[in-house]
């Protein structure tokens, strides 16, 4: 194996040998890497797509904000108003998480920070429903596998995104 740094200040290593037929065989293990990577690389407009609806669904619980009917998801129906206050400012705060992650599909710059808060509540709201022990036969079942899923997903978007080869893609 030899290396040498190319111009851009990258790295290529290759092996070098012979084929059976005695002809010269060379792998750059930089452009192996590449091309790997390429295979396995998602369509750019499948990232897209993904982090729109992660953000739409995100947004569903705003609307408590038009119908009360739409806290009895979760179970609730005897609710104090101060109660009932604080789950509509819960789905002005999810409007504004998934309007964030929608627009983070479309903005790469913001697309890490983003999917970080998303990460970091989601993350929050799992912790505090499932590990006590009163609240979770109560948590939605669709509402804890979105989560756990979009987390799973934000976390692989944001490994995408910091790939070198990310923003020549489109991601």
């Amino acid at each position: 194996m030899c290396g040498e740094q190319s111009g851009q200040g990258r790295f290529h290593g290759a092996f070098a040998g012979r084929a059976q037929g005695g002809e010269e065989l060379v792998l750059d293990l930089f452009q192996f890497g590449e091309r790997l990577f390429q295979l396995y690389m998602p369509d750019a407009r499948v990232v897209k797509v993904t982090r729109v609806v992660l953000g739409l669904i995100t947004m569903t619980p705003v609307l408590a904000l038009v119908t009360p009917a739409a806290l009895e998801y979760y179970g609730l129906t005897q609710l104090a108003p101060m109660e009932e206050a604080l789950l509509r400012h819960r789905g002005v705060m999810q409007l504004v998480l998934g309007a964030a992650l929608v627009w983070a599909a479309f903005v790469p710059a913001v697309q890490v920070p983003v999917a970080l808060a998303a990460i970091t509540t989601k993350t929050t709201n799992l912790l505090l429903t499932l590990s006590d022990s009163t609240t979770r036969p109560d948590a939605p079942v669709f509402s804890t596998v979105f989560d756990s899923l979009a987390v799973l997903l934000l976390i692989g978007l944001i490994v995408l995104r910091l790939r070198p080869t990310a923003s020549r893609v489109g991601i």
